[in-house]
């Protein structure tokens, strides 16, 4: 019997770096995250990869190259991958939880 259901609970949080750890779920070439942003983050470099993701939890500013954008609960972001779209994201609350679905 084939399984659809992702439970995260029992996945393990992964420490991705100062202010921001994950639990991952591959399956062939996609990966389901759910993501934490909390005070601190270190996001020093300009982040190239595309991302779709619903804000679940917090606000979240996402800084372009010429402007920034917030997310707050319940809004979803679709940045496509590139140098043209890229990126720095940036917790406005202590705690930001978001679903990602991407590319493995």
């Amino acid at each position: 019997m084939l399984n659809y259901k992702v439970e995260f609970d029992t996945l393990d949080w992964v420490n991705a770096g100062t202010g921001i750890r994950h639990k991952i779920y591959k399956n062939n070439n996609v990966q389901l995250r759910l993501i934490e942003f909390s005070e601190g983050l270190e996001h020093p470099d300009w982040c190239l990869v595309g991302h779709t993701a619903y804000i679940l939890e917090g606000r979240l500013e996402i800084c372009f190259e010429s402007f920034s954008e917030v997310y707050e609960p319940g809004s979803a972001l679709l940045i496509p991958e590139g140098e043209s779209h890229k990126h720095i994201p940036r917790p406005l609350s202590p705690l930001v939880r978001l679903f990602s679905v991407e590319k493995s």
